[in-house]
Parts: C-alpha cells; structure tokens; sequence
C-alpha cells in the first residue's frame, strides 16, 4: 500500500509539471481542471515544488517552470540533439570569437548554460573549462550572468551579498561598488564584458535576448585575451547583435530549448 501510495504521489506531481509546462502561467484553478485534481491537493503539491525549487510563482500566483527542471532534463536533451535548434548561430559567434558562444538562464544567484557551442579549432582547450549545458556559475562572475542581474536589481543584491565566496580567480573582483556600477552600466548599454573574471586570461561579452515577455536569456561570447587584440570586444558584440534576432526567432518558433519563464 505504501508503495502504491509514492508512486500516486509521484504522478501527480509529474502530472502538475507536464501541465504547468503545456499551459502559459496557469493558476491553481487552470492546474486542478487539468489535471483533475482537487484544488486543495493541487496547491499543496505546487507548493512544494515551488518549495523545492521546480516552479516558479509570480505576484498574480500564476505559475511556471523554474530552471532546476532544467536540470533533470539536460543529459537527455543532449542526447536528443535540442540545442542543434540554435547550432548555426552560436557556432557562427564562437568561430569568430575563436572561442566558445553560449545561452545561459538565470536562477537565483547563478547562471545555467541552456546552449553552448565551441570553435572548430578551440575544443580542446575550452572542454578543459568543464562549462556544458546544464552547468551552474555564478552569475556575478560571468558575463550571461551580469547582464541578466541588471535587469533584477533585487536578485543582484543577494549576488553582491555572495561575491567573497563566490568569486572563481583571484582576479575576480570582490569590490561591491565596482561591481555594481559594472552590472548597472551593462543595464544601460545593454552588454556586458568582462576579463580574468571567470578564469584567468579569458574575457567575455554578453547581451540580454528576449524570447517573449515572459523569458529573457543571455547570449555570449568567450575567448582568450591571448589570441585577440583590443577590437576583439567590439567584434563579438557587433556579432552577438546580429545573431540575436536569429536565436530569439528559433526559440519562438520552435520551443525546443527548455522555458523558464519569470
């Protein structure tokens, strides 16, 4: 009976994720009728996959998916070839970065890598970063990461609250105050860059790209400050620009790539 038990529990709560996912932020009444499920169980087992970081809810208590489901998920969708979606595109940036290119996502204080892809002639020496989908980082330290901390100041102070245990180099910068006006001058031109922050002679700019209203990623590009000269910031956010349109397009269109929507 016990077993029985978990495993109607374990349904459910599969039951209320595959609804939230189909549905554009449902409420707890959308999410009963769906799943016909009493309005009172329903809000119970979203409050605990709120709780336990798997959805998200907003002030008008609508509900999404939160970016640890993503997580689950990332080994299969690199199996099944998901990010292939936005290939083209970031493979077009990190060839000219002669680096890597990747999409990352918000969650709390860190940042996920939801796409990434390296130059044809860099592999090696960027697969010995261990960054791949579904790897966390803080998003302080990386330029997805700040560029999606400007647009949530609240979100940035908890950030600005970790920086001395959460800084990746000895070159990272633990100065609040530089820190900030960093994050907030990328909030008015729309990018980001950074150099030696998330490992020692690599630099990095991003740019915020919004999906739809309810979903803004980050688009960058790293390389190493070794192989460029000065320009090369200049280069990659002018190629950034001209892909983003493309990426925020394919995403739309073909919702391959998982939705984390605030």
């Amino acid at each position: 009976m016990e077993h029985r038990n978990t495993n109607r529990t374990l349904m459910r709560g599969l039951d209320l994720l595959r609804a939230v996912s189909s549905t554009d932020m449902p409420t707890v009444t959308n999410l009963a009728k769906l799943t016909g499920l009493p309005k009172s169980t329903t809000s119970r087992f979203l409050a605990v996959l709120v709780q336990e970081g798997y959805l998200r809810i907003d002030v008008d208590q609508r509900f999404c998916l939160a970016p640890k489901v993503l997580e689950l998920g990332f080994s299969a969708l690199q199996g099944l070839g998901v990010s292939e979606v936005v290939a083209a595109p970031l493979q077009d940036i990190a060839d000219v970065c002669n680096g890597a290119a990747n999409l990352g996502e918000l969650d709390g204080t860190d940042v996920i890598m939801i796409a990434r892809r390296t130059a044809r002639t860099q592999r090696e020496r960027f697969y010995s970063m261990n960054i791949h989908i579904g790897t966390r980082l803080p998003a302080l330290y990386t330029a997805t990461g700040r560029v999606l901390l400007a647009q949530q100041p609240a979100v940035l102070q908890q950030a600005l609250d970790r920086c001395e245990q959460d800084r990746l180099t000895p070159t990272s910068t633990v100065d609040r105050a530089v820190l900030t006006a960093q994050v907030e001058e990328g909030g008015i031109t729309g990018a980001i860059r950074i150099r030696n922050e998330l490992a020692p002679g690599f630099g990095a700019v991003a740019i915020a790209v919004q999906i739809n209203p309810q979903r803004t990623i980050a688009l960058s590009g790293s390389y190493l400050l070794a192989d460029h000269d000065e320009g090369i910031e200049d280069r990659v956010e002018a190629m950034l620009r001209t892909q983003a349109p493309t990426i925020a397009s394919l995403m739309s269109v073909h919702g391959s790539l998982p939705a984390a929507r605030k």
